[in-house]
């Protein structure tokens, strides 16, 4: 363990924290075949930070607590966050591309969200939730997520803001 910081321990806690607020605020609309989760414009995070990984993972496992779909959203959709959140890191590592970086998010939300609705005896069809959540995770992740993550690179550049006091 060598790089683990209490730095790092507290923005792990923090970004947990803020995909289990941001996603309890909207509850009516976090949990359905219409998901809004404006939680998931943090989803950029693991571009800049490599323990944000676990740190979402954790949220979204915390914020399924309280969902409906019970057991399967714990599981499955804290397994997508974590598989999304891998996989945006190492994209981006790749094609230092944002928008590339972040499609695994949509798509697998949009693949396993209506897999959980389906699964839990939802009368809508998988296909129409899929649609649904495609176009609601493409709203968060990339109407929230990427203009934060321009903000997040500016600072980072300028050594400003979070990145003030980053080796």
């Amino acid at each position: 363990m060598k790089n683990f910081t209490t730095r790092k321990l507290v923005r792990a806690g923090i970004v947990a924290g803020l995909y289990v607020g941001l996603t309890l605020i909207f509850l009516p609309f976090s949990f359905s075949g219409i998901q809004f989760r404006p939680a998931e414009g943090l989803t950029f995070l693991p571009v800049f930070f490599g323990d944000s990984v676990i740190s979402l993972f954790v949220g979204c496992v915390l914020v399924n607590l309280f969902s409906s779909f019970g057991i399967l959203d714990i599981v499955i959709g804290g397994l997508t966050t974590l598989v999304a959140s891998l996989l945006t890191r190492l994209i981006y590592k790749k094609t230092n591309s944002i928008y590339l970086a972040l499609f695994p998010q949509v798509l697998l939300n949009a693949i396993f969200v209506p897999l959980i609705i389906y699964l839990s005896g939802a009368t809508e069809g998988y296909f129409i939730n899929f649609v649904s959540i495609f176009i609601s995770q493409a709203i968060s992740v990339y109407g929230i997520g990427v203009p934060l993550y321009y903000l997040f690179r500016k600072q980072k550049r300028k050594k400003t803001g979070i990145f003030k006091d980053e080796p």
